[in-house]
């Protein structure tokens, strides 16, 4: 397969410094909002149990199904990981139960609101 060659945009002028920096804001803005969505009601519920905010609750369009919101953590790959792989008798499992409780009625209460 050849590639071919693609012709030079006519307008090749430098961006402003003004739009520069808007750019930069916009992306740390970005990485600072950084959202981590899930359909998977106990893995979230762990996370929210290890530090995880939860921001929301959305329907999801292509199916019946509802995704939990969070703000995104550096750790939450190392968490889901732990969540899915750890051995049973892991301490990094181990949580209180009564903030299970209280974590899981949270989340019904957010998908009933949601759903209404």
């Amino acid at each position: 397969m050849r590639l071919r060659r693609v012709p030079a945009c006519k307008d090749s002028r430098p961006l402003s410094p003004f739009l520069l920096a808007q750019g930069n804001i916009n992306m740390r803005i970005q990485k600072e909002n950084k959202l981590y969505r899930s359909s998977s009601f106990y893995a979230v519920a762990f996370l929210i149990l290890h530090g995880l905010e939860l921001v929301g609750v959305e329907s999801s369009p292509d199916s019946h199904r509802s995704v939990f919101v969070l703000k995104d953590s550096p750790d939450r790959q190392k968490l889901l990981q732990v969540f899915n792989f750890a051995e049973e008798s892991s301490p990094d499992l181990l949580v209180d139960f009564r903030r299970v409780i209280s974590v899981v009625k949270n989340l019904k209460e957010k998908l009933y609101q949601e759903k209404v």
